[in-house]
């Protein structure tokens, strides 16, 4: 806000100046000067406040550029999903409604059954997170008899068969979870393949037992599959765990995860509904959100300082363009004698808009040298937001001067243009 506050107040400030400064006596006598080059004709205030705008616009396009090409980077990493054509929704069972751990069970496979009946669903899964939304961990021993093995830190998910084609987690080795391991309560678990090659290095994970904390008998690994970057794609892929559904201390809040054969997933919510309904009629389904909201979830503090700079960004550069427009402007009208007797004595139009314009591109180097230095120099400012991006990262910078001088170019132009097609014999008749 600050920024641009000070970008409205020097634009603003470029632009009254002159008014404030010129009544039509002081033109005359501008016009009746004989100074050299044309940006003369602008007051020192002037051209110090353009190159404050230009340092300024500069410095929020270098942030804009950093996190747009930080941005470019988080949308070509794999989260582990996929996130297309799917969603998610929650139900709360009421304790009053289901009283048992049997009636909520009954309750969720019905429902299950259900919705992958509707036309346009492919897949439906039961988890108890949200995916790429975090869940909750716990220790997992290799060998319960050996002290000098490392605890390794697990995310648990309890899960249905049909999560996995659900949010698209492809199944590597072994097998899936199936209905059966669910129903006889048997000690099995799929994991992925980061905890996998962490507790087993040397070999085929599947058959081998895993450990948690409470259960000395452990349970057996009969499938892995892969990763997913749990919070967010930023961050690396966590070592996960999946136990069949229902497990031990059964909770009722689950959460469905539908894929769809079309491209908008959400378009099946009103079927899903109908289909719940007789089920239970007073159930809100809540928490709904396509899984491509899921993982822009974790990077939306990025995307709003992106959007953020960047129209920050365009606003400074406009304005600043706006005050080297006006004091170009402002000095052709003061030097229009001058430049009518350059065009008598042969000069081209072409070397009129060239002197025009390198002029006025002077103006801006002392602008653009500060702004670039002040970007390198804040940018570490930015480092919680930049991902596989350095905070002065030379390319970006590169482009962040090109667009800065082309910009400044194009607004040099038109006042140039105007100075080109000066007629020399008016102003002469006029003078």
């Amino acid at each position: 806000a600050f920024a641009v506050g000070l970008a409205l107040f020097t634009g603003l400030l470029v632009g009254l100046v002159p008014a404030l400064r010129t009544d039509t006596r002081q033109l005359q006598e501008a016009l009746r000067a004989g100074a050299q080059g044309v940006i003369r004709g602008g007051s020192s205030l002037q051209r110090m406040l353009v190159a404050g705008e230009v340092a300024l616009a500069v410095m929020l396009v270098a942030g804009a550029g950093l996190l747009l090409n930080s941005f470019w980077h988080i949308n070509r990493v794999e989260a582990g999903i996929r996130p297309e054509r799917a969603f998610v929704f929650r139900t709360d069972l009421p304790d009053a409604a289901y009283e048992t751990p049997e009636s909520a069970i009954e309750f969720y496979r019905s429902a299950v059954e259900r919705i992958a009946a509707i036309p346009g669903v492919q897949h439906v899964g039961l988890t108890d997170r949200v995916p790429m939304l975090g869940g909750y961990n716990i220790t997992v021993l290799e060998s319960p008899d050996d002290p000098e093995l490392e605890a390794k830190f697990v995310e648990v998910r309890r899960v249905t068969p049909g999560f996995f084609p659900a949010a698209g987690i492809p199944l590597l080795e072994g097998r899936p979870l199936t209905e059966e391991d669910g129903l006889r309560e048997a000690e099995v678990v799929v994991i992925s393949d980061v905890l996998a090659s962490a507790l087993f290095p040397d070999g085929n994970a599947v058959g081998e037992r895993i450990y948690p904390g409470w259960n000395e008998d452990g349970y057996e690994v009969v499938g892995v599959v892969g990763s997913v970057r749990e919070f967010g794609v930023t961050r690396d892929r966590r070592p996960a765990l999946y136990w069949p559904f229902p497990v031990p201390n059964f909770r009722r809040d689950f959460v469905f995860v539908v894929r769809t054969a079309g491209d908008e997933p959400l378009a099946v919510l009103p079927s899903i509904r109908r289909a719940i309904a007789p089920l239970d009629p007073n159930l809100p389904l809540y928490g709904i959100m396509t899984l491509e909201d899921a993982v822009l979830a974790r990077v939306g503090n990025r995307r709003f300082a992106t959007a953020l700079f960047a129209v920050f960004g365009v606003l400074a550069l406009a304005l600043s363009a706006l005050g080297i427009f006006g004091v170009l402007a402002f000095a052709v009208e003061q030097r229009t004698r001058e430049v009518g007797i350059r065009i008598a004595l042969g000069a081209t139009g072409r070397s009129v808009i060239r002197m025009v314009v390198g002029q006025g591109l002077r103006l801006v180097v002392l602008g653009l040298v500060v702004g670039i230095l002040a970007a390198v120099a804040a940018s570490d400012l930015l480092a919680g937001l930049l991902f596989q991006v350095e905070p002065a990262d030379a390319l970006t910078l590169t482009l962040v001067t090109a667009v800065a001088l082309g910009t400044a170019a194009a607004a040099c132009y038109l006042p140039a243009r105007r100075a080109a097609r000066i007629e020399p014999m008016r102003v002469l008749r006029e003078e």
